[in-house]
């Protein structure tokens, strides 16, 4: 009989949070990407760009990651790829968003917390559910629908491998009863 350690509970908790959140997380980082992108394009024109993608690269400074004045928020946006931005301090607001664009990316930071407390929520439910467990056949019990989050971590006690006679030594040496 198998126990359910301190770190089993860790471990099977995020794995079903993954499994649950991850292609939620997935579909969320795809819609910020779109953000960022609508974002800088409001910012710089194609022809401001076209320009700038000419310079060799030496020339250029890039960032994955653009800050924003969205409304009054400062945010920061993933844009999924290397866009130029201007050479100024590393990681500074490239400018002011508003209207209805800024109301659709602060839409989307309200869903991404939103999600980021259920989740927080969820796994610490799921990690005080599991540790009132002490054995997984009890958890098995319980819970059979789990199953795919824990099925690996069970064990079934190994008869020893050892012959009879080295274990009668053993018996022997200490003074124990046969």
């Amino acid at each position: 009989m198998t126990i359910i350690t301190k770190s089993l509970v860790e471990t099977i908790a995020r794995d079903a949070m993954e499994k649950k959140y991850n292609p939620v997380y997935n579909a969320l980082l795809e819609e910020e990407y779109g953000l960022a992108e609508e974002c800088y394009n409001s910012l710089f024109s194609k022809e401001v760009l076209d320009q700038i993608n000419a310079l060799p690269d030496l020339w250029k400074r890039t960032c994955s990651c653009l800050s924003f004045n969205v409304g009054g928020w400062n945010l920061s946006l993933r844009i999924g790829r290397q866009v130029v931005t201007p050479p100024n301090n590393h990681c500074t607001r490239l400018g002011v968003i508003e209207g209805e664009l800024a109301e659709r990316v602060k839409n989307h930071q309200e869903r991404e917390k939103t999600v980021r407390e259920k989740h927080r929520n969820e796994h610490l439910k799921l990690k005080v559910f599991l540790s009132s467990f002490k054995t997984f056949k009890k958890l098995r019990e319980v819970w059979p629908e789990g199953a795919e989050f824990y099925h690996f971590y069970e064990k079934t006690a190994e008869k020893s491998q050892l012959p009879a006679t080295i274990t009668k030594d053993i018996n022997t040496m200490l003074g124990l009863g046969a």
